[in-house]
């Protein structure tokens, strides 16, 4: 339903999914799934009508993430998705980039301090 509508009406939708997230918690992660949903059959169809259908749900997902409703991970999955579609390509896993950079061998503390 988002697709249809003016895309400025999204932030609206989305302070208002805010606002009453606090009484149904449940109502930002059904739409979230609602939305993931659509962007995966978009990227799956390759049709014509649902360019713009993904496209909105791309948009609801990220009005979400500005409105504090999704966390980080779960955007960044979602880009990971949209990004690696099609390709068999190993899920990354979450770590912090101290951990990163400890298994990739860089002290990158020690590069700034000598920086």
């Amino acid at each position: 339903a988002v697709c249809k509508k003016r895309p400025e009406a999204l932030a609206k939708v989305c302070d208002c999914i805010a606002a009453v997230a606090s009484a149904h918690p449940l109502l930002p992660i059904a739409l979230a799934d609602a939305a993931f949903e659509r962007l995966e059959q978009g990227l799956r169809d390759n049709e014509r009508g649902t360019y713009q259908k993904a496209l909105g749900a791309a948009r609801l997902v990220g009005e979400l993430y500005n409105y504090r409703q999704l966390d980080h991970h779960t955007l960044f999955d979602t880009l990971y998705l949209i990004l690696h579609f099609g390709h068999s390509l190993p899920w990354p896993e979450h770590t912090s980039a101290a951990a990163a950079a400890e298994a990739a061998g860089t002290d990158y503390s020690a590069q700034l301090e000598e920086w």
